[in-house]
């Protein structure tokens, strides 16, 4: 078998997914509901700030505890954002930023900031074009946020 597969199924009650390469297993991932999953938005609470770090603990709605860094200007109770960028360790907090991405295959929208960030994967040049022609044809009415990140 050449090329790539990805396989989803369910192991023992809980969500499975597998990439085969060329016939071989390239990847499994196993879901674990214990803890978010890097990429999961959340809408936190500020609980309190860690002095010397710069950091600042949020609580998440589940009741897990998050870390935030450079949490500088915020108050403890003030609701916000965030998104999960990777595994707490044990007894750690859920790392997380302020910053939300949602990536794709094509692009990556970053809410609230400028520009149209195309994949500089894409090769075809008349493709990158049609991309950034959807992307414009969206963005147009929004308040004037493009600013081209893409360069010919």
């Amino acid at each position: 078998m050449k090329g790539r597969s990805i396989l989803l199924d369910h192991i023992g009650g809980r969500e499975a997914a597998a990439l085969f390469s060329d016939g071989k297993l390239d990847d499994l991932l196993i879901d674990d509901d214990t803890a978010p999953r890097p990429g999961a938005i959340f809408r936190a609470i500020c609980d309190r700030p860690l002095k010397g770090q710069g950091g600042m603990m949020l609580r998440l709605p589940d009741g897990e505890t998050a870390f935030l860094r450079l949490g500088k200007g915020l108050k403890p109770g003030q609701p916000m954002l965030v998104q999960v960028t990777g595994y707490a360790e044990g007894g750690k907090a859920v790392p997380v930023t302020d910053r939300i991405l949602f990536k794709s295959r094509y692009a990556i929208v970053t809410p609230g900031a400028p520009g149209i960030n195309i994949s500089r994967q894409i090769d075809d040049e008349d493709e990158r074009d049609r991309l950034l022609g959807l992307a414009r044809a969206v963005m147009e009415g929004e308040d004037g946020l493009i600013q081209d990140d893409y360069q010919k």
